[in-house]
């Protein structure tokens, strides 16, 4: 008598599956693409054994640039700092007359105005930004900062572009092999 809960489910004794097919090795990359990986290999290496020698000047160098832009800021003359509230305030004034004109259903010339008028003050606002940020760039430990800054980086910097280069000449040659 059989056991009616341990039926078989099926009677096959081999496994299913996909018969195993000889497998192709893939043609190794000619010497251009060859020639192109090892030199993205070597920007590479360039790059990170250049990161780890320079990296932590760098950091020391960026610490340095924005204390001394902090310290620029802070010695800007108050007329400069002063004027540039002024504007500011005229800028929130002139925005709230205008928008109060255009909730009152002001006439069209007299919201002209106001546009101009505000137009008028952004610019100024404007004006003393770009005013600011001249004085802290042309600022001497400002400019002494990103000097060497830009210096200490200049290895770094030539290691990324030639980089980008290599992988660019890899791009171009991948294309025109396929």
């Amino acid at each position: 008598m059989k056991n009616r809960l341990f039926d078989v489910l099926e009677p096959r004794t081999l496994f299913s599956g996909t018969p195993v097919t000889p497998h192709e090795t893939p043609t190794p990359p000619d010497a251009t693409i060859q020639a192109d990986l090892a030199a993205v290999k070597a920007a590479q290496t360039k790059l990170a054994t250049d990161w780890k020698a320079d990296g932590p000047t760098i950091i020391a160098d960026e610490k340095a640039l924005a204390a001394a832009k902090q310290a620029a800021y802070a010695a800007l003359p108050s007329s400069v700092t002063t004027q540039l509230k002024t504007d500011q305030t005229t800028v929130q004034t002139d925005l709230k007359k205008l928008f109060t004109d255009y909730i009152s259903g002001a006439s069209s010339t007299q919201i002209t105005a106001d546009k101009t008028a505000l137009q008028t003050a952004w610019q100024a606002v404007q004006a003393d930004l770009k005013t600011i940020q001249t004085d802290v760039n042309n600022n001497p430990a400002v400019v002494a900062a990103q000097t060497k800054l830009t210096t200490d980086s200049a290895p770094i910097t030539a290691d990324q572009k030639a980089l980008q280069t290599a992988w660019t000449q890899l791009r171009t040659d991948l294309k025109n092999h396929a």
